[in-house]
């Protein structure tokens, strides 16, 4: 395993390692419960995964959303079952 799927693979545990909403598994997602907070430069890779860790350790609130999810969320809040 690549340092980097290792270091997102713990982060992904410290979140719970399932879906908020649906609770799978698959192809998760870290999302910002305030906008505000998430980062929309583009960010992939290893520099997300610092972000994101960053964020946690500063106490923005940042939870596991699978992709669909995710998806949702960010398409219609409407349509979201938890409203997260």
């Amino acid at each position: 395993m690549s340092r980097y799927k290792k270091y997102r693979t713990e982060l992904i545990d410290e979140l719970g390692g399932n879906c908020e909403n649906c609770g799978t598994e698959e192809n998760l997602h870290f999302h910002h419960i305030n906008p505000e907070d998430s980062h929309k430069s583009g960010l992939g890779g290893w520099n997300h995964i610092f972000k994101v860790k960053n964020d946690i350790k500063n106490g923005v609130e940042v939870v596991l959303l699978c992709e669909s999810c995710h998806r949702i969320i960010h398409e219609n809040e409407d349509n979201f079952e938890n409203k997260i």
